[in-house]
């Protein structure tokens, strides 16, 4: 096999994960009624290549990981459009039934899966709450850095514009935290 056929099979393998919509879901104010809104941004220190990191949702209570087409949040897929493209961030929103809950890092590749260890704190979702809770910033690819911004204004007026029902209501800013 030639070099150049090697390398082309191992492209195709490498973006095979990458390629990935990011499709925002349909909400309504009337997801209120059995539980919260949680919305925050990611940004992406450094552009990734051929992989992507991703947040992942977990319920603290029973440590299962929530249905992954409704809580996995792209962070640093370079083949996905941004809304904010100077920080190659994404707005994020997810309904939740009220509870606790933690965000995982992780990464899945054809070649290489990577979990990162937790190092955001579990936050909490009432029922009827809108809750900011921050840009989750991450720096690094395979070996990643975390660290937590304040964009409420420029996130909460992307709420404003994509859910109008929603953002009509007052949201609460409450930070996500680091770990210890």
């Amino acid at each position: 096999m030639s070099i150049s056929k090697l390398f082309f099979i191992l492209l195709t393998l490498g973006l095979t994960g990458c390629v990935n919509p990011h499709v925002k879901p349909k909400l309504s104010a009337t997801e209120l009624t059995n539980g919260g809104i949680a919305y925050f941004s990611t940004a992406s220190i450094e552009e990734c290549t051929v992989h992507s990191v991703y947040l992942a949702l977990k319920k603290e209570s029973d440590e299962q990981i929530l249905n992954l087409a409704k809580s996995q949040f792209f962070v640093t897929n370079r083949y996905v459009e941004k809304d904010y493209p100077e920080s190659r961030g994404l707005f994020q929103i997810v309904s939740l039934p009220a509870g606790s809950y933690d965000f995982w890092f992780e990464q899945r590749h054809p070649m290489l899966d990577v979990d990162y260890e937790e190092v955001l704190s579990p936050f909490k979702i009432e029922k009827g709450e809108v809750k900011y809770l921050g840009e989750i910033r991450v720096d690094g690819c395979l070996d990643i850095a975390v660290n937590i911004g304040d964009e409420y204004e420029r996130d909460t007026s992307k709420l404003k514009l994509l859910y109008p029902d929603i953002g009509q209501l007052k949201p609460l800013k409450e930070l996500i935290k680091l770990k210890k």
